[in-house]
């Protein structure tokens, strides 16, 4: 659609890093066809996991400044414009966001994401998304790239990274807050997730690597404990339904785990 062509030449001062995923379909052809010396290509030999194909990014040289974004979610025009005026206005912020609309896979708008606050600090970001009264998602967030490496990057040992971001913007918010421009910057395209298609004995095993995750991190703050302690249950529940529901999806004979 229309709403979604977007032209790059006037923003100058960024790097675009493309992983590419061992791609035969021209893809490789035709971005450098563009012959544009802000897109940086990053090929692979081999097809990769997505955990192997994510981890290269920790690896990469990059700007002050670093954003991911799927292969299929847009970035507004003016989305790094807008996070330009929000780092200005929030220098002390270790995450950055905006608002934006879920698409389908033709490109029209869905929904907008649920209304969220200017600022988030670790512990009300918990609330919030063990009490799913946000919509968050990999895409969108910025942060500084030093922060991302001295993290090690979005932790690969989550199947499909599932639970990874959740991780990752949980040990951003610690080091100050989360800030969130009320401005929609991107487009979310809503498919089939990865929670949705991921064998169940993954998907559990993510869970629990998460809630490990989470038995650490209460010893972060007493704001964080108390937080994890209060609403963990919902946590629970919201995703041990969803892991019944898929159980009840897989034949018998693989129940077996």
């Amino acid at each position: 659609p229309r709403l979604f062509q977007t032209n790059l030449n006037f923003i100058k001062n960024f790097i675009f890093h493309i992983l590419d995923n061992n791609s035969q379909d021209g893809t490789l052809e035709w971005i450098s066809s563009l012959h544009d010396k802000r897109i940086v290509l990053n090929t692979s030999d081999t097809s990769l996991s997505i955990e192997e194909s994510w981890s290269r990014a920790k690896d990469l040289v990059l700007n002050e400044f670093v954003t991911f974004i799927g292969h299929d979610d847009i970035l507004a025009p003016d989305y790094l414009a807008e996070m330009d005026k929000l780092i200005s206005s929030n220098p002390d912020a270790s995450l950055y966001q905006c608002h934006f609309d879920f698409i389908d896979n033709e490109g029209h708008i869905i929904r907008p994401c649920l209304n969220m606050p200017e600022k988030l600090e670790s512990h009300e970001l918990i609330e919030a998304l063990f009490k799913r009264t946000i919509d968050t998602m990999g895409t969108g967030y910025m942060m500084r790239s030093a922060d991302y490496k001295l993290l090690g990057g979005i932790s690969t040992d989550y199947p499909a990274l599932l639970f990874a971001d959740d991780e990752l913007w949980l040990k951003l918010t610690q080091k100050r807050y989360l800030a969130i421009s009320k401005k929609k910057g991107f487009y979310y395209r809503k498919h089939m997730s990865a929670s949705q298609t991921l064998h169940p004995e993954k998907y559990h095993k993510a869970l629990v690597r998460y809630c490990y995750f989470l038995a650490d991190f209460k010893s972060t703050t007493e704001k964080n404990k108390n937080k994890i302690e209060t609403y963990g249950h919902q946590l629970l529940m919201t995703y041990a339904k969803m892991l019944s529901h898929y159980l009840l999806r897989l034949p018998l004979k693989e129940r077996s785990y």
